[in-house]
């Protein structure tokens, strides 16, 4: 199938198929005299499973290693619980730093509610003071 056929059946656009294929996620089965892409049916496989991983938080680097290894056939149980165990962790910390952002936000808000008679933002000026010691 076309890039124009491809882009209907998995619902990404065609600059998007274009990009993965520059990233080495998707490749054409072969090309036209025309030198247009033809596209087989575990090009939208792939692209499905592009999709699914990435709502899953997986990057397009991760994801290019999980598709290899799986065209390779060397992806295991245990060497995707591996994988899946280390996306969680990374979840579970941009969590906690999010928390602390979260934390300090509120910090901010509460300082500024205290102090809102000032015409100058004790709270901004804080943090400026505190950005430029040594």
């Amino acid at each position: 199938m076309l890039i124009g056929q491809l882009a209907k059946k998995s619902g990404f656009t065609r600059e998007t198929i274009r990009y993965y294929e520059k990233f080495g996620l998707i490749s054409p089965d072969y090309r036209r005299e025309s030198n247009y892409r033809e596209y087989g049916p575990e090009t939208l496989s792939v692209l499905r499973f592009i999709e699914k991983t990435k709502e899953l938080g997986f990057t397009l680097a991760e994801i290019k290693a999980l598709i290899k290894s799986f065209q390779n056939q060397s992806y295991s149980c245990d060497r995707a619980l591996t994988i899946v165990n280390a996306k969680l962790e990374k979840i579970d910390n941009e969590i906690a730093r999010l928390d602390r952002y979260k934390n300090n936000l509120n910090e901010l808000v509460e300082f500024c509610q205290q102090k809102t008679k000032s015409r100058i933002c004790l709270a901004f000026e804080e943090l400026w003071n505190n950005e430029h010691r040594e």
